[in-house]
């Protein structure tokens, strides 16, 4: 069995630890799992495989290092073409359902912390009055 170690462990740096106040995993107690593909990781590529996968009604799960979904965004804008694939696996409502609008989409702030000084800040995303056409013209769906 082969074994890989990630870049920082080979560098001595700690790995990070994952606290979600639970000290270990429960192990499932139902019967085994049976399924033709596993799914290893949980970004965007794997994610999207995994649905790919069911929209052709092949079963697959996918095994992740966390035990529970992101509480944050993991992207600030989607472009015309993930929408066009949102669409063609059936969940363009869902996504635009939840999605921040484009409106609401604002500055990118430069901070010498999370809550330190502000540095400076710029409009992003096509929410300056300079660009919003540009946007717009681009982007034949709603900006998200």
């Amino acid at each position: 069995m082969m074994r890989t170690r990630c870049r920082a462990a080979e560098k001595g740096d700690e790995m990070a630890v994952f606290n979600d106040g639970i000290a270990e995993t429960e192990l499932p107690s139902g019967p085994p799992v049976t399924t033709d593909v596993v799914v290893i990781g949980s970004g965007p590529a794997r994610a999207g495989a995994a649905l790919f996968l069911s929209a052709l009604a092949i079963p697959n799960i996918m095994v992740t290092k966390y035990r529970w979904t992101a509480n944050t965004p993991r992207a600030h804008i989607t472009n015309q073409r993930a929408m066009e694939v949102f669409r063609d696996v059936g969940i363009e409502e869902q996504v635009l359902a939840d999605a921040t609008p484009h409106e609401l989409m604002g500055d990118t702030v430069f901070c010498t912390s999370i809550a330190g000084e502000e540095i400076g800040r710029i409009l992003t995303w096509g929410t300056h009055p300079a660009r919003q056409a540009d946007y717009r013209l681009a982007f034949q769906l709603p900006l998200l």
